[in-house]
Parts: C-alpha cells; sequence; structure tokens
C-alpha cells in the first residue's frame, strides 16, 4: 500500500455522480451524462402525464413510476423472473388514443454505452438480478444484445 501510495496521482477537483444513489450512478457511467442530461433521477418517481394499469389511461393522470424490483414478474426469484408485471409499469395514452405501457429504458433520454457499440457493429451483453435494468438498452431499446 505505501509503494502504491508513493507513485499514486491525487486528484483533488474529482467528483462522483450527482445524486449518488445506484440507479441514477449507473446511468451516470453507463451514458457518460448526469441526471439532468440522461433525465434518471431516483428508481421511483411520480410523473403527472402517466396513468396506472387499473386507469386504462382514463381520468387524472400521475403515477408513480418504480424502476426497481417491484416490476419484477416474480421479485422471490434470482431473476426477478426474468419479466415485468405489466400491471406495475406506468402507461401512456398514445397519438392514436390507445394505452401502451412504458419499459424502463423509454425514461432514458441519452444513450448507452451498449447503443453505441450495437451501432458501430460490436455486441454487447449485460446482466443484472432485475429486468428493470433493461433501461441500459437505451431510449432505442435495442443497446444490449439478447
Amino acid at each position: 500500500m505505501a509503494k502504491l501510495l508513493k507513485n499514486a496521482i491525487w486528484y483533488n477537483n474529482v467528483q462522483g455522480s450527482q445524486p449518488s444513489d445506484s440507479f441514477p450512478g449507473t446511468a451516470a457511467l453507463y451514458t457518460g451524462a448526469t441526471s439532468r442530461t440522461h433525465g434518471i433521477w431516483y428508481d421511483d418517481v411520480w410523473d403527472r402525464s402517466l396513468y396506472p394499469f387499473s386507469a386504462k389511461c382514463t381520468g387524472t393522470p400521475g403515477f408513480n413510476v418504480l424502476e426497481d424490483e417491484t416490476i419484477d414478474a416474480n421479485s422471490t426469484a434470482l431473476d426477478g423472473g426474468g419479466a415485468f408485471d405489466i400491471t406495475a409499469l406506468p402507461y401512456k395514452k398514445t397519438s392514436w388514443g390507445s394505452c401502451a405501457y412504458l419499459l424502463p429504458h423509454n425514461f432514458l433520454r441519452t444513450k448507452t454505452i451498449f447503443e453505441v457499440v450495437r451501432e458501430n457493429g460490436g455486441f454487447t451483453k449485460m446482466t443484472d438480478k432485475h429486468p428493470s435494468y433493461e433501461i441500459f438498452n437505451g431510449p432505442s431499446g435495442t443497446g444490449i444484445y439478447v
């Protein structure tokens, strides 16, 4: 350790991602952007334009969007059941008047490193215990190869 410290470089003006919660912090690492740019402030936010499944996109909009294990098909399974519980996802009224659910990647506003690699002919993979981490597919929804 002493040898490492003797040869180390000290950076005085370094800051971690902000906010420092793991979800927006991970988004910062995979996008190279801050929350202000990539749009992920937390894994639990209120959105005044979305609806719960039960509302069928009628009535007054407003929904607590969750991007954590609560949207897993089976939260007791190690892989979250390998899918989403679509009744736990946010819904929006489409331009043609139907009601459609939004996946986590629909909330990311910037490309991810996975999308950049795929756009340049490469292959990507990622694993995580929760399906909500499909957010890192990026806005295109195609960043992580499956």
